[in-house]
């Protein structure tokens, strides 16, 4: 297939096989020549916080508008109002670290300040904040899956009951009134403990 010579390196795949952008060398003017990919984009699309070029190329050192943007500590930059909004919008997380706050549906962890999704919070999985503070001072726990310590309010996975180790700090875990019966999170998960000698 044969397209006009202006249609090469213009930013638009003309050919079935997008070989018309491939291997561009140098760009016609209001294009941007990708660093690493070797293709043009539209120089609009140069900072508009999307990976035009495949490499990323297009969203490094940009200048970002101090107002309605904010830079992230790897050179691109993002919407203002994706900064500590609980998701992770920069390629180096940056804009989720040293938040003072988080919007409404978020948590703010206690040592690395980052924010995290609310329903995160005392789910007993994964420790989202380093200090494991998404899983402290909790009221009840989020799932089925979970059971909350006692005097300190922490959430642990219910694999963790009555295994022989006092993963809560009271050792409610361990205790004989979790351990010596049938011990249920919900009615509708049942789990018989081991009964154990305690040393008083």
């Amino acid at each position: 297939m044969c397209i006009p010579n202006n249609g090469r390196c213009d930013g638009f795949y003309d050919c079935a096989d997008n070989s018309d952008e491939d291997n561009c060398t140098e760009c016609r003017e209001g294009m941007y020549h990708c660093v690493n990919t070797s293709i043009c984009i539209p120089v609009y699309q140069r900072c508009d916080y999307f990976n035009n070029c495949g490499d990323n190329s297009d969203e490094v050192e940009c200048v970002c508008d101090a107002v309605t943007e904010f830079e992230c500590a790897s050179g691109g930059c993002i919407d203002i109002t994706w900064r500590c909004d609980s998701f992770f919008d920069c390629d180096d997380d940056s804009d989720e670290t040293d938040c003072s706050q988080c919007p409404d549906g978020s948590f703010l962890c206690e040592v690395d300040n980052i924010c995290i999704p609310s329903d995160y919070r005392c789910d007993a999985y994964d420790y989202d904040c380093i200090d494991n503070s998404d899983q402290l001072n909790c009221t009840e726990c989020q799932n089925d899956e979970s059971f909350l310590c006692e005097a300190e309010h922490k959430c642990i996975h219910i694999d963790y009951v009555c295994d022989f180790y006092d993963d809560c700090d009271d050792g409610s875990d361990e205790a004989p009134d979790s351990c010596g019966l049938t011990y249920s999170s919900n009615p509708g998960t049942m789990r018989t403990c081991i009964s154990k000698s305690y040393n008083s």
